[in-house]
């Protein structure tokens, strides 16, 4: 597709399409299906109930609709978005896994997805620590839970997810490190080196500071 494309049309006009050849290419496209999962995870209405205003303390009641039964401040059009957006996203990842054999796409989503989840964790569980605010009414339980549905339960990527962030927070456990996004990085399946190619890890560290909001520097 990627050939076609380039024979037939002005190179401008397909420079935005990811050339999923490349080990660039992959990345990007991984990167943004788990933004599409996450989307949920990622809107502030999600941590807000009906209403609430910043600096609003919700009566124990509406808490109660809101930590058991989602009722939160995302408009109804929204909530179907954002489904409608989790299944395109793991749709194409299906396809990508059929269409390119051997790239172990599956693999690679599950694997981003997992890393992405454990850095919001550990960015909001190291926020809070620093008394540093984010998303209105965003806690790092409020994430826990978030990150805790994004699948069912008993999905294969929820099991990654799950055993991401236990992994990070065993790691502070015994070795008494701070949950930090350094941390993460060091041990991100994504920062390790293509075999064939090789690509320049600046780019994965512009992928965690925007899903983190973060401002992190590292030499690469």
């Amino acid at each position: 597709m990627i050939s076609m494309i380039s024979n037939y049309y002005p190179e401008k006009a397909w420079a935005h399409v990811p050339d999923v050849l490349t080990v660039d290419g992959r990345i990007g496209l991984i990167t943004l299906c788990s933004f599409g999962v996450l989307c949920n995870v990622l809107d502030f209405d999600t941590y807000r109930f009906p209403g609430q205003r910043q600096d609003e303390k919700l009566s124990a009641k509406k808490r109660e609709k809101l930590v058991v039964h989602d009722y939160n401040a995302m408009t109804p059009q929204d909530r179907v978005h954002c489904m409608r957006t989790r299944a395109l996203a793991q749709d194409l990842v299906y396809w990508l896994d059929w269409k390119y054999e051997g790239l172990e796409w599956l693999e690679l989503f599950g694997c981003t997805v997992a890393q992405h989840c454990a850095a919001l964790y550990a960015y909001k569980a190291n926020a809070e620590a620093q008394d540093i605010e984010g998303a209105p009414h965003c806690t790092l339980k409020a994430i826990e839970t978030q990150l805790a549905g994004i699948f069912d339960a008993e999905h294969l990527l929820q099991r990654y997810v799950n055993g991401a962030i236990q992994d990070i927070l065993d790691k502070a456990d015994t070795e008494g490190e701070s949950l930090s996004i350094d941390n993460i990085w060091d041990n991100a399946t994504l920062s390790e080196k293509d075999q064939d190619e090789g690509y320049n890890s600046s780019y994965l560290m512009d992928i965690y500071m925007i899903i983190t909001d973060t401002r992190v520097t590292r030499p690469c």
